[in-house]
């Protein structure tokens, strides 16, 4: 199943809010509403195969699913934070998102492009009987699982662009 058969047509009226937004409060709440449609959508999915999910939450994760999400997406936000230094920016001066400690606003901006796509990278590890029961201890993955993970993260992560949003944001600085 594609991204755009997982999500559908149903993310559309998220993407007509973000295009008529005209402050951040607009922006940020059109992202807030599509990410509840969305694991609402994976929960509904993950249902279906009797695998425990009801709602993202990270701190701590209450379940397996919410606990490969979050590793999935730690990895690829340090990932980021490599791109974005080497591009220049400063990864803590964000956009959509506020520094608070050492979290780098920026590169979670970055980020957001490619949510979609991580999350229903983790639903097709389960789905798709990838990642089973034998691959953790307790709500984490165990050694063999997270080697498992990474040789299909590594996979993904060589077949996308990483940087559109960098250069689109450059061009639009450089026009300024």
């Amino acid at each position: 199943e594609t991204i755009e058969e997982w999500v559908g047509r149903s993310l559309d009226r998220y993407k007509l809010r973000l295009k008529d937004a005209t402050n951040l409060s607009e922006v940020l709440g059109a992202e807030g509403s599509a990410t509840v449609y969305m694991f609402e959508k994976v929960k509904e999915l993950l249902k279906e195969k009797s695998i425990d999910f009801y709602v993202r939450e990270y701190r701590p994760p209450k379940d397996r699913v919410n606990g490969v999400l979050s590793f999935v997406y730690s990895l690829y936000y340090g990932f980021l934070h490599t791109i974005v230094l080497n591009e220049g920016f400063d990864p803590y001066m964000g956009i959509l998102h506020k520094k608070r400690g050492t979290h780098m606003a920026f590169v979670s901006d970055v980020m957001e492009e490619k949510r979609v796509l991580l999350t229903h990278f983790v639903m097709t590890l389960f789905l798709n009987e990838k990642i089973v029961d034998d691959d953790f201890d307790g709500l984490f993955l165990n050694f063999e699982g997270r080697r498992k993970l990474l040789r299909y993260y590594i996979e993904l992560i060589e077949n996308i662009e990483h940087t559109r949003f960098i250069k689109e944001l450059k061009r639009f600085m450089d026009d300024l």
